[in-house]
């Protein structure tokens, strides 16, 4: 999902919010895993960022739009309240 609303909360730490509506398919994920991911790409790949954001994952597999080889970076796991 891209999300189509944001804002910074915080900047140390850093915190961001975003709203997900309900009818959403990535609000329900979220709700049952209580886990998301926030990637910031760079500008290279816009023309998938923009095809998968206007694509239901209900109806389309976006990890298909995914290059094969992948590039991992190290995360921090943010608990939800």
């Amino acid at each position: 999902m891209t999300i189509g609303w944001h804002t910074v909360m915080e900047f140390a730490p850093s915190l961001i919010g975003c709203v997900i509506a309900g009818g959403n398919h990535s609000f329900e994920l979220i709700r049952r895993s209580k886990e998301c991911v926030v990637s910031v790409p760079t500008a290279a790949p816009i023309d998938k960022v923009v095809g998968i954001g206007n694509c239901s994952g209900a109806e389309v597999d976006k990890l298909l739009w995914l290059p094969s080889s992948r590039q991992f970076y190290q995360t921090k796991r943010v608990n939800f309240r």
